[in-house]
């Protein structure tokens, strides 16, 4: 399966590759000394998830929050699941969903890995290069992988990064990250 992500300024779409209709929408709402928090929201327009940064492990006393943990709220499901750091500067976090295990890595550029229960279920890349606030991106997962999952961890990845400039450039990360991507996966389901 592949969805295709398109954002303009705070909003996102999400589209199932060659499929007209929206998946699922979303938006980044950010207030000044408020919480920043991005909603996701299904075809009928109800809401879904939220997604929130967490504590910060270094100030837990503080309860300052942090792009190092993720909270995503499945309001449907009424499960929230904490995305925790295991290496901030190499870019590797965990979570456990429905019984397994997961295991979530940033490569070079904007390219990211979904591993369940240690094996690859998806893929994640971002445009470097957009015009006129148009960010894209994409997912390719098996395709018995839960999509507003699959969203969600991109959407905590992406909060709050969008460019507002006619033409703007973003190479990612540079540095490698705890594992290589496998630029020969695909799913096998």
């Amino acid at each position: 399966m592949r969805i295709d992500i398109i954002q303009k300024g705070s909003k996102y779409t999400f589209y199932r590759h060659d499929i007209e209709e929206p998946l699922f929408t979303g938006r980044y709402r950010s207030f000044f000394f408020k919480e920043e928090y991005t909603e996701v929201f299904n075809q009928g327009g109800e809401l879904v998830a939220v997604i929130k940064f967490g504590n910060s492990i270094w100030f837990p006393g503080f309860n300052r929050k942090s792009k190092s943990t993720y909270i995503i709220d499945f309001i449907e499901q009424q499960t929230a699941v904490e995305v925790t750091i295991q290496n901030y500067t190499k870019g590797y976090w965990t979570f456990e969903y429905k019984g397994h295990k997961y295991d979530f890595y940033r490569h070079r550029g904007h390219e990211r890995s979904l591993f369940k229960d240690e094996r690859q279920v998806a893929r994640y890349d971002k445009r470097s290069v957009n015009l006129f606030e148009n960010d894209r991106a994409y997912v390719i997962a098996n395709n018995d992988e839960d999509e507003l999952l699959l969203l969600c961890l991109f959407l905590a990845y992406d909060m709050g990064e969008y460019n507002d400039a006619e033409i703007s450039v973003d190479l990612g990360h540079i540095a490698e990250g705890v594992k290589k991507i496998d630029h020969n996966w695909r799913p096998w389901k």
